[in-house]
């Protein structure tokens, strides 16, 4: 049995209660209780139960005693009250023994009350949800509290003096866990944020059980060791022992409990969530974990939370704004966890240490959560359970008034004028502001703000000039009356704008808000819609190398965005070698380029990597400029593109990358395009198939799991891995991620690296089909018929390797006649055979250019090497003409190589060439009524040497 199950444990009273072990199956249990006996049968899994009726409080100390064939266990001392579950993080785990406090020693040696009970579970993690956890109950009484929560037990002594009977607690905290790790698999795959921790947690178990976990710590440790500067790198731990990964810490401490009846929930954590890629996403957690801890416990089941305390000194932020940002958060979370039961919120922003993450005065805190047991649970109804909530606003002239739910008796703390309120204008920074009690509402000014568009209060860290309470004495939590400005990265420090064309400018406020955005002396107003989008469009913007600020102004703040400036943009998309970093290529060219780049006006942004279900409207990512600081992460083809432009136009140019390594073209096509064409359908067929695969082997392990968990033998099997909403090679998914978020910054074109991931199997046969619907899918999204200029795969492997490589070389050749304002620049002798990713991508940036420079920029150039044109078939000879074929030529002096020529029905046999003015004569020995030919039909093509006035290599082609 459970070890909850033991000596001195408490029962919930006036509900039925369940009781449960495993057994053999088919093996029978007798459970005595209260004069009452109830029989089990133990299921197929071994697991049995029984349900205890719902009883009366007692304090007696009573025997249960469960009975097998060969077995008696008697569990004494049981009593019947209320039993609550708390869980949390350090201040909610840490002991009455550690706190340390004159208060708190007292009460480990001079409590004496048995009917005060808590049982503390054993930290544990897990990657499977485990049916058994250890732990013992402690009695309130000396020598036996040691390991007892400060907070939890405050709140039962509390409830202990004022109901007067049994006390129970669960106690399920650990120290500085993140909140995700107490939620379930089941619950995070329910919400994007959840998703993408389950998408850590399979590669943190795919790179452990790789090796690459431990062979990047022998890396670390080997470099250390010649270099020991700073600490020495931590050997890793093996996944399963880590219980800050998502879920493990629910798996081995709450799934074990989640049967036992309790009366209510209590939570108090988010400290270690305090951060900056984490804080703004702690509501979503906190509603979905309340749900979770619902759904196991029970459905209408109280939940009551601590708001984090206050911290630091008086106007510092020890993690930015990202304290505040948490505290708010959890405010913001208390309307949606009120919709599905019984909850409230302990305001603690008066009693924190600002020297200590930690507060002392856990007493408090713990009396301050039985307020809303005593009021809700207990109806006690002269308890106060919450000092004021900000509930609304209305913005009247030059005033805010501002409701609050716990409104009653409104007053100072300190008898002095409220304090700790602020507004602001549209578009001006936020100032202090009077505020006055009007009955149950405060209304807040500003002289020198004459129309305010928002109001906070209490916004710091450690705000201890606020001083608004109620007649419970109890403070007001921070607030603010509207959320923040959500834009995609793109739109960051360091941003190039494009010139002429229009640049387009987007993000989400609340609905209906006005924004304006200003910038070179031009202002531009528009106002979101009823879900809170909004766009402009900076018209007529002419080049500038100056570093400008853009200053956005919504109806809730002001955002300024420095160092913008204003040229050519392009967009740069593919997999890796539109992707791959100097660092990624340490050539002795490469680092020497690394190291003496300095153009701060040659910027690329780079975008993160996601792939998701869904289209998402943010992206995330960082502008980098060409200088030698941020060279080791500026990828190389975009670079080099840029570099030959910044040469020839003299504006700033930038490129925003959204590559991905390793991605098949299907992945960047939005799913309504690929409806549209029949290998788009199969392509979603696969991809519904996947869903359903993912599904069916969640079932499985589940199933797996609960016959494991019945009958424990062995090892745990092991969860599923490939969730496939985070899989790039799914139709749609990378542009979702990837292309959805960015789609319709001001750009000037298109430039594509891509093929390689494509050139295998059948899927090569399909590529120009593919990338024809991808080039016109990105000009729908753009609204633009954009130029679209693109990297032919270059050479690779050894002579003969990859048919399917060559296959797309050729579908990218052919793409050419279904599509307008394209181009395809040729790369057949600057691969490398023995790598995918060539190193050099001078060449590569060069040849893309060229298509720019002449047909944007009005320069004069050759486009490109020679494109088969047309062909004809004379006697014994085929004669080809060519695109791009003005003066026609060899590398080496001889005549042209890599030819085959063959008959109808007969098999290719070698030819040679003869080049006739712009016109390539083929023909072979023994050939006498030849119907095709083909050149440089490999993969790595050693001898193709045919080549235009430009030097510029040829296409490899076949005519028929």
């Amino acid at each position: 049995m459970p070890e909850i199950f033991t000596d001195f444990m408490v029962l919930q009273r006036e509900q039925p209660v369940p009781i449960w072990g495993y057994l053999p199956p088919t093996a029978e249990v007798e459970v005595s209780f209260g004069g009452n006996t109830y029989r089990a049968t133990a299921d197929a899994s071994g697991r049995w139960e029984v349900i205890l009726p719902a009883m009366g409080t007692n304090w007696g100390g009573r025997t249960m005693t469960i009975r097998t064939g060969w077995e008696t266990r008697e569990i004494d001392e049981v009593v019947v009250g209320d039993v609550w579950f708390v869980s949390g993080g350090s201040s909610m785990n840490l002991t009455l023994e550690e706190l340390g406090t004159a208060e708190a020693d007292a009460e480990l040696t001079d409590t004496f009350d048995d009917m005060l009970r808590v049982f503390v579970l054993d930290e544990a993690a897990a990657r499977n949800p485990r049916t058994v956890a250890t732990g013992d109950w402690h009695p309130s009484v000396p020598g036996a509290l040691e390991p007892v929560a400060a907070v939890p037990y405050y709140f039962g002594k509390k409830l202990r003096s004022e109901v007067g009977i049994p006390i129970g607690i669960i106690e399920c905290a650990r120290d500085s866990q993140p909140i995700e790790s107490y939620l379930s698999d089941t619950a995070l795959g329910t919400f994007s944020q959840g998703q993408a921790e389950l998408y850590a947690k399979s590669q943190a178990y795919a790179n452990w059980a790789s090796g690459a976990t431990q062979s990047e710590y022998q890396s670390e440790l080997a470099a250390w060791e010649d270099n020991p500067v700073g600490p020495r790198p931590t050997a890793p731990l093996d996944p399963a022992l880590r219980p800050e990964i998502a879920g493990q810490t629910f798996n081995a401490m709450i799934n074990p409990v989640a049967d036992y009846e309790v009366r209510g929930l209590l939570w108090y954590q988010g400290e270690i969530d305090a951060t900056w890629s984490k804080s703004i996403f702690y509501r979503e957690f906190l509603e979905n974990l309340a749900s979770d801890l619902r759904g196991r416990f029970g459905a209408q089941k109280p939940f009551y939370y601590v708001q984090l305390a206050n911290f630091e000194q008086p106007g510092e932020t020890g993690g930015g704004l990202t304290w505040v940002t948490t505290q708010d958060e959890m405010r913001r979370a208390l309307p949606t966890i009120s919709l599905a039961g019984n909850a409230g919120m302990v305001v603690a922003n008066d009693i924190g240490d600002p020297g200590d993450i930690n507060p002392s005065n856990k007493k408090e805190i713990g009396e301050r959560l039985a307020r809303w047991a005593l009021r809700n649970e207990y109806e006690k109804s002269a308890t106060k359970r919450s000092g004021p909530v900000f509930k609304s606003s209305v913005i009247g002239g030059s005033t805010v008034e501002l409701s609050f739910d716990h409104s009653a008796g409104l007053a100072s703390s300190n008898s002095q004028p409220l304090s700790g309120f602020q507004v602001r204008a549209a578009g001006q920074a936020w100032v202090n502001a009077d505020a006055v009690i009007s009955g149950n509402k405060v209304v807040v000014s500003a002289s020198q703000v004459n129309a305010p568009v928002a109001a906070r209060y209490a916004w710091d860290d450690n705000p201890t000039f606020a001083n608004l309470t109620n007649a419970s004495g109890l403070p007001a939590g921070l607030f603010a009356t509207s959320q923040g400005l959500e834009m995609p990265a793109m739109f960051s420090d360091g941003m190039i704008l494009q010139r002429e064309k229009g640049a387009k400018i987007w993000g989400w406020v609340c609905g209906g808000c006005s924004v304006s955005v200003q910038f070179d002396g031009r202002q531009w107003e528009t106002t979101a819609d009823d879900l809170g989008r909004w766009e402009v469009v900076l018209d007529n913007l002419a080049a500038s190398s100056v570093g400008r600020d853009l200053v956005i102004t919504t109806d809730e703040e002001v955002r300024t965005i420095s160092d913008v400036l204003v040229g050519e943009v392009w967009l740069g998309g593919g997999q890796s070698n539109m992707e791959f970093r100097f660092s990624y290529l340490p050539t002795p060219a490469n680092n020497a380029e690394a190291a003496s780049a300095n153009d701060p006006l040659l910027r690329v942004f780079v975008a993160n990597e996601q792939a998701r279900k869904d289209p998402q409207r943010l992206v995330q990512g960082d502008w980098l400029r060409a200088q030698s600081g941020d060279m080791p992460d500026m990828p190389l083809t975009p670079y080099h593109y840029a570099k030959v432009l910044r040469a020839q136009l003299g504006v700033p140019v930038g490129v925003i990358e959204n590559a991905w390594g390793g991605q098949p073209i299907q992945g960047y096509i939005e799913e309504e395009k690929l409806l549209t064409f029949p290998e788009g359908v199969s392509i979603l067929n696969e991809k519904t198939a996947a869903y359903a695969a993912w599904d069916q082997a969640l079932a499985d392990y589940e199933a797996e799991l609960a016959a494991w968990n019945a009958n424990p033998q062995g090892p745990a099997p092991e969860p599923p891995t490939g969730d496939p909403q985070f899989e790039a090679n799914l139709g749609g998914q990378s542009f979702n991620g990837m292309v959805a978020p960015i789609a319709g910054y001001g750009v000037r074109g298109i430039i594509f690296y891509h093929g390689e991931a494509n050139s295998f199997g059948f899927s090569s046969n399909d590529y120009r089909e593919l990338f024809v619907a991808l080039v016109e899918n990105w000009r729908e999204k753009w609204g633009e018929d954009l130029p679209f200029y693109y990297m032919q795969l270059p050479n690779f492997d050894h002579e003969g390797a990859r048919p399917g490589w060559v296959r797309v070389q050729d579908e990218q050749r052919l793409a050419l006649a279904n599509l307008t304002n394209v181009g395809m620049a040729i790369g057949n002798d600057i691969g490398d055979p023995n790598d995918v990713h060539p190193a050099d991508k001078t060449q590569i940036g060069d040849r893309l250019s060229r298509w720019s420079l002449v047909n944007q920029y009005g320069q004069s150039k050759v486009l490109t090497g020679p494109i088969y044109q047309s062909h004809s078939v004379k006697g014994a000879t085929i004669e080809v003409q060519f695109q791009y074929g003005e003066g026609l030529k060899t590398s080496d002096g001889l005549a042209v190589q890599s030819l085959e020529i063959r008959e109808a029905g007969g098999a290719w046999t070698a030819a040679t060439g003869t080049i006739v003015g712009d016109m390539l004569v083929i023909s072979a020995p023994g050939i006498n009524s030849p119907v095709s030919a083909r050149y440089a039909w490999d993969s790595n093509p050693t001898t193709a040497n045919l080549r235009n006035g430009a030097d510029l290599p040829a296409s490899l082609f076949i005519t028929d």
